[in-house]
């Protein structure tokens, strides 16, 4: 039975008892290959292994990450149309293996800080006022109700702030580079009501309005942003829950598991959004403004642009020649990216796609 569920279930499945537990942990090395073949079925490149990497539940934990990486390259093709040429690197493509592998390191990077955001959140609010205030926890209880809220998310905030920035200065600099990376990334995967739009593809872009934003894409006196640079930018509430919630939140959204939540991650941000107080979606907002600042200080290190153009301008030669040498042959095979519900979508419903058949990557990648 347990050959046949899926890698959410798996996980959620180890945390349901003991026993069931026990029963996964001695079976792991059958277990872990079955439900990584059933989950991505058509992902050869990255269910390759060396022939002494154990098969167990560690090897199918960091299937995660690499798959996150090879959507993000695969799929990045249809957020950069405004530089007028195409970009994407196929999942199947060997040119991206090196990248992909540091987009792991990045990735990994980013899923620590969120775990240390989620492990400070997860603390009782006393223990989180006496770790950072010193205070009297009976100063604390006769607090307002207000005030005591406000103070806890700031003493929760100033707490993950040390603590990520200690966690960041022990990284290399190339670990960051691909954290950087791995971000802006994400952030393409975004459609918001502020994009610039065009009926045609690679022509300049007039900036249009699409309603009243979701929640605060800017974050100067809340007004709306036409050129959509704020998250870009780490100035926007969303760039915190990015943070807060890390890689795992994106795996589910775009997962072959996912069937039927299309947009997973932007409904949960919406919920996170509307749960919370304005004071604190401000101060949170504020934190990211202030870790994002301590980033490019001195200390650390801006990503360099090499690391992610180099590979994807060699992909774009290779498939050119390919396609002088392909026409009038038949189409290449279907790209099993192009089902993924890549886009954190807050314009509206859709999903667009790439077609199911395509001659190159240079061609238009709409539908």
């Amino acid at each position: 039975m347990l050959d046949h569920v899926t890698l959410v279930d798996l996980f959620s499945l180890r945390l349901v008892s003991r026993q069931i537990s026990e029963v996964i942990a001695s079976h792991t090395n059958a277990i872990a290959p079955a439900v990584a073949s059933n989950v991505f079925p058509q992902a050869k490149r990255m269910l390759q292994v060396a022939p002494e990497q154990p098969l167990d539940f560690t090897w199918l934990k960091s299937l995660v990450p690499k798959y996150l990486a090879a959507v993000m390259l695969d799929r990045y093709i249809l957020s950069s149309h405004y530089t007028g040429r195409t970009r994407c690197i196929p999942a199947e493509s060997d040119i991206g293996d090196v990248l992909r592998e540091g987009l792991v390191r990045g990735i990994r990077v980013w899923r620590n800080l969120s775990n240390i955001s989620k492990d400070i959140y997860a603390l009782p609010d006393e223990i989180v006022f006496r770790k950072t205030s010193g205070k009297n926890i009976l100063e604390f209880l006769t607090s307002p109700v207000t005030t005591m809220a406000k103070n806890v998310t700031e003493h929760r905030e100033n707490l993950i702030a040390e603590r990520r920035i200690e966690y960041l200065q022990q990284k290399t600099p190339a670990d960051l580079a691909y954290f950087a990376i791995a971000i802006f990334l994400v952030h393409s995967a975004f459609r918001t009501k502020h994009d610039k739009v065009t009926s045609c593809i690679y022509a300049s872009k007039e900036s249009m309005y699409h309603g009243p934003d979701d929640f605060d894409w800017f974050v100067k006196d809340w007004q709306p942003n036409p050129e959509n640079r704020i998250l870009e930018e780490g100035n926007s509430w969303a760039n915190w829950a990015i943070l807060h919630e890390g890689p795992w939140l994106f795996y589910q959204q775009w997962s072959p598991e996912n069937s039927t939540s299309p947009h997973l991650a932007r409904d949960k941000m919406l919920s996170m959004w509307r749960e919370q107080r304005p004071e604190d979606a401000k101060i949170r907002r504020n934190a990211v403004i202030s870790l994002r600042d301590e980033f490019f200080k001195d200390g650390f290190h801006r990503p360099s642009d090499h690391k992610f153009d180099e590979p994807l301008e060699r992909y774009a030669k290779v498939d050119a020649g390919e396609l002088s040498r392909c026409r009038g042959k038949e189409p290449l095979p279907h790209i099993w990216m192009d089902d993924v519900p890549y886009f954190i979508n807050f314009q509206d419903d859709t999903q667009p796609r790439r077609r199911q058949h395509v001659h190159s990557v240079l061609e238009r990648p709409f539908d």
